[in-house]
């Protein structure tokens, strides 16, 4: 192994150490009992079975299934998830080929867009897939064939692709960005093994990142280009090349890698990303700047974006990383999910409507099987739900403990100079902003905690210790078993927009949007403004919190319902608004019925859009009075 490797500024909790509850833990489990559980296990697995598979990229399916689902196991002491990872990971193990082949083609194999050959071959994403999930089912279960497996597969790519062997970056509809990605398990394998030759193969993807061939990626990296340029700007692929670029300076001591990486993330977090914490339109970055307000946020985006960050939090304590997980987490990604965590909506814009599947998607309708509905969204989804709590905790380089996300859970972690310690977070939160946190420790144990300060949470308190200006943390030292009562201020905020939605404006209270779904009788959504007054916003917003979840009522004005000649502007009493994970709901027919793909992928194109599916707004447009213009307490965004 290399003597450069890099370590952890931070190591997120074990998920066999982490208990969860809560809306994070219930959506955890529902999605479990509702989704994983029941999803054909002979849909995953029959493309390898009985190869081609029914669908251009079937393959990736079985490994983004496991990677979620083997810490969902862990997190949730499912036996019988786990049961299903173990007989996943075998059937896959028994349909690899002779020569290392894991994947679901007959023809064409590793074979990118050509003149001779126009299918779809997306054999070398599927072979990531398989590699990480194999990866991770021997980390955790210790199960040798699956490393033996994984090794073989990354064999048959090396004899293809490795150094005077075929250019990886031509194999792809996306400029190389989708075979690129390949990096993250190939240092994986590496790491695992210690075999020098996949190190060797990972240094030369990495060099053909560095050249004037698309994608470009280390080369526009280099000289702090314009991150959309990459490739031709497809964002989840993208960003999955990021987290293998710092996987593999993890392993090389490249810091300035991760200094690349980071200063690309401040990029795309500056021009690139919604007030939800999403990222892309229709699966793509558009131009700096360029975030309309009807945008297709797809899901595998917002939850890559997710990964990425708490690698650059694992990787170098970066804390604004935190801050954006958050943020996407709660806005992005966790309203992506149905009520009843069966489904999800594979985009989920800002404006609204939402649709959930409920049908086998992409090119088939999966009629041979009887199964829950199966796209790449669904399986990132549930990585992202079983992902984002590991981070809840991490014991620092230094040995401290870090509290990095709220909700209702426990962990027990191990310190170097304090032995074993327990964590109990005790909150209704997001609902409010009380946490009550009890450690249990050794009687002459001392230890250092450190609470996360999110950038919401103006004036929070542990124990009545507050963070001095500008500091991100509030950092107690205690010994033995100590109680923290913590304050995260819950006031409502209005966030000023820029970009394509100057001029409107965000609601939020603690780390939650809030949306427009229901207009005043008599008003359609478009026809709604914010009254804001004069003198504080906030002051104007009420919080109703006699409710499941907390809603806020704000005066609004009614505004002409055309463009041309909007006339006169009229108070229209109060709107009541409800956290983006709520909207869209009523009457939706997403919630039972079925949806088909073609039809969803264009849910909110504007001129595509069907009145059927209920509708909601994030931003609103706002008025205020002249004379005596309000006082703006606009959120400094993370």
């Amino acid at each position: 192994m290399t003597t450069n490797r890099l370590q952890s500024a931070a190591t997120a909790v074990s998920p066999a150490h982490l208990q969860l509850g809560g809306v994070w833990g219930k959506t955890l489990d529902d999605f479990c009992q509702t989704w994983m559980l029941a999803l054909n296990e002979d849909l995953l697995l029959d493309g390898f079975r009985q190869r081609p598979g029914i669908q251009a990229w079937i393959g990736e399916h079985i490994g983004k299934f496991m990677l979620g689902a083997i810490p969902a196991a862990a997190l949730l002491n499912s036996e019988a998830l786990q049961a299903k990872v173990s007989r996943l990971a075998e059937g896959l193990v028994a349909a690899q080929e002779d020569d290392g082949y894991l994947g679901t083609y007959v023809e064409n194999r590793f074979l990118g867009l050509t003149p001779e050959n126009r299918r779809d071959v997306w054999d070398i994403w599927v072979h990531k897939y398989c590699i990480l999930s194999l990866l991770a089912y021997h980390d955790a279960t210790g199960w040798q064939p699956a490393l033996c497996a994984a090794s073989k597969a990354g064999d048959r790519l090396l004899r293809e692709f490795g150094v005077g062997a075929r250019d990886l970056n031509r194999t792809d509809q996306h400029q190389g960005l989708a075979s690129g990605s390949v990096l993250e398990p190939i240092v994986g394998l590496y790491q695992a093994t210690g075999e020098q030759r996949f190190m060797d193969f990972a240094t030369h993807i990495v060099e053909g990142w560095d050249t004037d061939e698309a994608p470009g990626l280390l080369r526009i990296l280099r000289a702090r280009g314009d991150v959309a340029t990459i490739g031709n700007g497809k964002a989840y692929e993208m960003m999955s090349c990021f987290v293998g670029l710092l996987e593999y300076a993890r392993e090389t001591g490249h810091r300035d890698y991760i200094e690349m990486v980071l200063e690309a993330r401040n990029q795309l977090a500056d021009t690139q990303r919604y007030p939800t914490g999403g990222m892309s339109s229709g699966e793509y970055f558009l131009r700096a700047g360029a975030l309309p307000e009807s945008a297709d946020i797809e899901t595998c985006v917002t939850f890559t974006w997710i990964q990425l960050n708490l690698r650059l939090y694992e990787l170098c304590g970066d804390e604004r990383s935190l801050d954006l997980v958050e943020e996407a987490a709660w806005n992005q990604l966790l309203p992506a999910f149905s009520p009843a965590s069966d489904t999800l909506s594979y985009f989920l814009a800002m404006t609204g409507p939402k649709r959930f599947f409920r049908k086998w998607i992409h090119g088939t309708d999966g009629s041979a099987y009887e199964t829950v509905p199966i796209t790449c969204c669904h399986n990132n989804g549930h990585r992202g739900l079983a992902g984002v709590p590991q981070f809840a905790y991490a014991v620092t380089a230094s040995g401290t403990v870090a509290v990095n996300f709220y909700g209702k859970s426990s962990c027990e972690v191990d310190l170097p100079d304090s032995g074993s310690v327990r964590i109990e977070q005790h909150t209704d939160f997001p609902h409010s902003g009380a946490v009550r946190i009890e450690v249990f420790a050794e009687p002459q144990a001392e230890y250092e905690i450190q609470f996360r300060v999110p950038p919401w949470a103006h004036g929070m308190t542990a124990n009545g210790i507050g963070a001095e200006a500008g500091e991100k943390r509030v950092c107690v030292c205690a010994q033995g078993n100590t109680r923290f009562e913590l304050q995260l201020p819950m006031e409502p905020r209005v966030m000023l927009c820029g970009f394509e939605a100057r001029g409107k404006c965000c609601v939020a209270r603690g780390p939650l949007l809030y949306a427009l779904d229901r207009a005043p009788d008599g008003l359609d959504l478009d026809q709604v403004a914010l009254l804001l007054g004069s003198g504080e916003i906030a002051a104007n917003i009420e919080v109703d919190t006699n409710r499941e979840w907390p809603v806020l009522r704000v005066p609004v004005a009614a505004i002409g319902g055309t463009s041309v000649n909007p006339g006169c502007v009229t108070k229209a009493g109060t709107a009541t608004l409800v956290p983006i994970q709520l909207a869209g709901l009523h009457e939706n027919p997403g919630l039972t019925g079925c949806v088909v793909f073609t039809v969803d992928k264009w849910a909110h194109h504007p001129k595509r859009r069907e009145s059927l599916f209920p509708e909601y707004r994030v931003l609103l447009p706002m008025l205020w009075c002249p004379e005596s213009p309000p006082e703006v307490s606009a959120l400094r965004r993370p």
